[in-house]
């Protein structure tokens, strides 16, 4: 068996480093073949320590095509499986999204130890721990809230989380009066706490517990063990380490404080802890879920006193230690003097915390986790005949809705709100009455007709006398600009073509085609390819119902030239484009010849509609997954592709384009590519992250070097909405589930 562990790794001194050290040897005192083997991916900050010979590559922090690299070699390494120590701070991008880039690669399972799993996490946090889940084989966490948590708040199955508790070493004989008078407190009783400074960490409750302890126990010392936080010192250098001497001072009790800096191996820690009488975490809220110092107090059968942080409320239930109130000194004082009073009571304690403390061993640690992955590897054996297909939910209205009112649809989003301040534009409006059509037809009317009257209002109130629109409209009702753009015409065209092409909303057909019909007088001036593209569309739905127009159909045939002159001036070689660059809705062009071709019969407008799409699959497509061109910079002819910021439209625009393929030669490939642009909502994109917010029933606004962008506007949303209507007309309706569904395919 050959295993490979990512995380912080020794000589890093941190926590998750020396958990990683510890499971890897457990494991390997378990194997029982030589030709086991563990190897470690380290997560490397600025510097560049001296790694042991275990590590075999090295992930800068920041890096994030080291994350890509990581999974390759993984994927080249013959490794059976890998473990992810994760923790959000540990990995780059915003909240650790790098992470994702790695997992969303690799061809190996995984477990993922889960050190941190908030109750309040963030659009991202959860995204991130969701997609860990979706991926992973299994997620390992220490304590049954926090499995809790996954359960009900990350909505992660709990046949898919294992609970395995943080180890601790093998209890061993030191003698504390030793240890005691190295500390030059010989004969003292010794309270401690360990582990990083910060404010949350609430030393001064015990600083304030002293002097009624020191008046009945005047042989106390407290030992505050531990560096300040690297985080706390960036922000505040050492004011709050300062302000806990100044504390001590004030209170009349610093001889009985002694604060000591530096990192202690685990071997001195623990030697430490058997000489401690009394052990304290103080920490000032309930909000952690792990605590590795905590346990290890507990395995060295230290007299513990604890608030009752998640952690510490199970770990020292059973009477295997105390629990005070936050911030209550007073209460701490009393229990430390009943303490120090009834020796009994404190062997009591030990006893309990010892005899619990054995299942807690490292050996005992390992022998889970490689319980767990030979379970996994077994399972895949078993089932190496089974494929598993994910499935999504299906995007809902609530959204749409908040960001509706009775004039139209904002047009922009803080987080999940809408934000009045941009007011409203013709696009998205457009793309609304699109979106409302489209699920009107999968048999959505009575949900969506009071939506798609308002949206059709806002065309019409947006159109001048002449036939053009305007496409801003602020909050206060204004129009604030002269004219909208080619683009938001187009796209406006389409919306108005489609609506009467189809029977979703009989009542709206007739002022749509008024409106329509007063705006093909502009459809000389177009210039651009897409907003050419998007009236090409428009024209093409229209001409579905009004076969005979003449105006139509000879604006029709002017369109579809200008697109086939495009595509001859600038096709060469590979590069089979419209023009010099692939920029932004892509899919639109060649879908516009796709639509075109069904009016029209033009079959070489349908093989120039092919060599485009091919284009398109061979540039965005090459990844298992859609990988979208970015708008920082685009991707120009010759030059590399740039990859960021992607947004929604696009991949809306691909699912459009494979939705009309699988109309016009539906065929298996077309199904998977579909299927493919879609699941870049979901998961499969760069990042590996969703953008697509099941709580809110809305979509982020664009996929970002660092992560997503958490703005939830109408034109994303609308996108996630009209991509899913767009798959859900040409693939069955079974196959958009929410759960997963496991078929069986040919081997």
């Amino acid at each position: 068996m050959k295993i490979v562990f990512i995380a912080t790794y020794p000589p890093e001194q941190c926590g998750i480093a020396t958990f990683t050290q510890n499971l890897l040897l457990s494991v390997k005192k378990n194997f029982n073949s030589k030709s086991d083997s563990l190897s470690v991916i380290a997560l490397q900050k600025e510097d560049s320590p001296e790694y042991e010979q275990e590590v075999a590559l090295t992930i800068r922090q920041h890096v994030k095509d080291d994350y890509i690299a990581a999974a390759e070699f993984i994927n080249r390494g013959g490794f059976d499986m890998c473990i992810i120590q994760h923790e959000y701070g540990i990995f780059g991008g915003d909240s650790g999204v790098y992470i994702l880039s790695l997992v969303n690669r690799l061809s190996v399972p995984f477990i993922v130890t889960a050190h941190t799993v908030l109750k309040k996490p963030s659009v991202q946090q959860q995204s991130i721990m969701k997609a860990l889940s979706e991926k992973g084989e299994q997620l390992v966490v220490m304590t049954n809230k926090a499995r809790q948590f996954l359960r009900d708040i990350y909505n992660i199955d709990v046949g898919k989380i294992s609970i395995i508790e943080h180890g601790v070493p093998k209890k061993t004989s030191v003698d504390p009066d030793i240890i005691k008078m190295n500390l030059n407190i010989g004969g003292k009783k010794l309270i401690m706490t360990f582990g990083l400074l910060g404010r949350n960490k609430g030393i001064e409750t015990v600083i304030k517990a002293l002097p009624a302890v020191v008046a009945k126990h005047p042989d106390v010392v407290y030992l505050v063990q531990g560096n300040t936080h690297p985080g706390v010192i960036k922000h505040e250098g050492e004011s709050y380490r300062d302000s806990l001497v100044a504390l001590a001072e004030e209170s009349g009790v610093a001889e009985h404080v002694i604060f000591r800096k530096g990192f202690m191996t685990e071997e001195d820690l623990f030697e430490l802890l058997h000489s401690v009488d009394i052990y304290v975490t103080p920490y000032v809220n309930e909000e952690q879920i792990t605590s590795g110092t905590l346990s290890y107090a507990l395995g060295a059968g230290t007299v513990v006193l604890s608030t009752p942080y998640w952690h510490a409320q199970e770990l020292l239930a059973g009477n295997r230690g105390w629990l005070f109130n936050f911030r209550d000194h007073d209460q701490l004082a009393m229990m430390i003097n009943d303490l120090l009073d009834h020796p009994s009571a404190m062997e009591e304690l030990r006893a309990n915390a010892t005899r619990y403390a054995h299942h807690l061993r490292w050996s005992n640690a390992g022998k889970r986790y490689l319980g767990l992955i030979k379970n996994i590897l077994k399972q895949e054996r078993e089932t190496a005949h089974i494929h598993t297909v994910p499935h999504y939910a299906e995007p809902g209205l609530r959204h749409i809705i908040k960001l509706t009112d009775n004039i139209g649809i904002y047009q922009h989003a803080l987080f999940g709100l809408p934000n009045y301040h941009e007011g409203y534009c013709l696009d998205d409006n457009a793309r609304a009455l699109l979106a409302m059509t489209m699920a009107a037809e999968q048999g959505y009317k009575n949900e969506t007709s009071s939506l798609a009257d308002v949206y059709l209002t806002f065309i019409h109130f947006m159109q001048e006398k002449n036939g053009w629109f305007h496409n801003f409209l602020s909050f206060e009702r204004r129009i604030i600009d002269e004219e909208c753009s080619e683009d938001a015409y187009g796209r406006t065209m389409w919306a108005l073509g489609k609506l009467i092409s189809s029977d979703a909303f009989p009542a709206l057909q007739s002022p749509a085609e008024e409106i329509f019909l007063r705006a093909l007088s502009k459809v000389r001036v177009l210039k651009y390819p897409r907003g050419i593209s998007n009236t090409l569309i428009g024209i093409s739905f229209f001409l579905e119902k009004n076969s005979s127009h003449g105006e139509a159909n000879e604006l029709h045939q002017l369109l579809s030239g200008k697109m086939m002159e495009l595509y001859q001036q600038h096709d060469e070689g590979s590069w089979n484009w419209f023009e010099e660059m692939l920029t932004y809705d892509n899919g639109i062009l060649p879908l516009s010849l796709l639509k075109s071709y069904q009016i029209n019969g033009d079959e070489v407008m349908l093989n120039t509609a092919r060599e485009a799409t091919g284009f398109l699959e061979r540039e965005l497509m090459g990844k298992d997954y859609l990988s979208l061109v970015g708008s920082n910079g685009w991707y120009a002819k010759g030059r590399t592709k740039n990859s960021y910021p992607q947004q929604a439209i696009d991949a809306m625009s691909m699912c459009l384009l494979f939705s009309e393929w699988m109309r016009i030669e539906p065929n298996a490939r077309y199904r998977e590519l579909l299927m493919k642009c879609y699941r870049w909502f979901f998961f499969e994109n760069d990042l590996g992250i969703s953008l697509y917010d099941r709580s809110t029933q809305g979509c982020c606004d664009g996929l970002e070097d660092y992560g997503i962008n958490k703005n939830q506007g109408a034109e994303s949303t609308l996108a996630a909405f009209i991509s899913h209507y767009a798959m859900r007309n040409v693939i069955e309706e079974e196959t958009l589930d929410s759960e997963e569904v496991v078929s069986k395919v040919k081997s």
